[in-house]
């Protein structure tokens, strides 16, 4: 009894050092979320996988978010770990100096859609912003060329498509707006019909107005203000409600694929708004 006594302490003994020495001290975790977006600018679908690699080992694996209703499709946190005795530390986690993969993968093919890396030097408890666009642009003026390929296709002369004949600052469809901003709204710039169209009507009964207008999903929505000043134009966010009664707090919305009413208060001074898509930020951003 006494032997077994002895061998049962030294084994859980042992068993502590074991995973002391196999594990550096666990810190907070990193958190890394954002977009990913097709070469034409709307979200990849909801079927394909989000993996995470450290030092070319995978350790993990989920599926992608939907980005209906607010303007990201993934959000994955990765364990974090200082390091320790060399490469003792468990494969589960990201150390300092590891290189860390961030890739969206096709679940049908297998194949990788979107990948970045870099060596991880973050501050413990970080939360990163990572969007990720699968879209080259030959012209660097913002615009994809699988864009300026489709609105050749569909308004071009029928000669040969050549990147520099559709610019991000032309009106293709002769709609009012111009390529590059139809491209960062969603909306299809080889089409006069579909654009960012705000219908305005009058809430009977109470002192405010109905905003309507059709979002796309990952786009984020902002109501502004102009007010005419000695010193200039003043641009601000406007105030809105999400039914008619209700008090005016809201500053921005996130798209849905559908409509969208908004109501905003006409009491007061008169208003002079109107209606943006937030632009996301490019690259990664650290948020505080």
């Amino acid at each position: 009894m006494r032997t077994l006594r002895i061998l049962l302490g030294c084994l859980i003994a042992g068993l502590v050092c074991w995973g002391r020495s196999h594990a550096g001290l666990p810190l907070p975790s990193l958190t890394f979320y954002g977009l990913f977006a097709d070469e034409y600018g709307w979200p990849y679908s909801s079927d394909d996988l989000v993996e995470v690699d450290v030092d070319g080992a995978r350790i993990l694996s989920q599926k992608l978010g939907s980005a209906n209703g607010r303007d990201y499709n993934y959000v994955v946190r990765v364990p974090y770990d200082s390091g320790g005795r060399g490469g003792d530390y468990n494969h589960d986690v990201v150390a300092p100096g590891e290189r860390l993969t961030i890739r969206l993968l096709d679940r049908s093919t297998g194949k990788t859609v979107l990948s970045t890396n870099f060596i991880c030097n973050l501050l413990a408890g970080s939360v990163v912003r990572l969007d990720l666009s699968s879209g080259t642009d030959s012209l660097q003026d913002g615009l994809p060329d699988s864009l300026r390929e489709w609105i050749w296709d569909a308004l071009g002369d029928g000669n040969l498509f050549e990147p520099a004949r559709v610019r991000a600052t032309a009106d293709s469809d002769g709609d009012g707006v111009i390529n590059l901003d139809e491209y960062r709204a969603g909306t299809d710039p080889a089409n006069p019909e579909d654009l960012l169209n705000l219908e305005i009507q009058q809430v009977e009964g109470v002192e405010s107005v109905q905003l309507r207008f059709f979002t796309v999903p990952g786009k984020t929505y902002r109501l502004e203000n102009a007010q005419w000043t000695e010193a200039g134009v003043i641009v601000n966010p406007a105030r809105f409600a999400s039914h008619p009664t209700g008090e005016a707090n809201l500053r921005e919305v996130m798209g849905t694929g559908r409509g969208i009413s908004i109501f905003v208060p006409t009491s007061g001074d008169p208003q002079f708004l109107r209606l943006v898509v937030v632009p996301r930020p490019s690259g990664g951003r650290i948020l505080p």
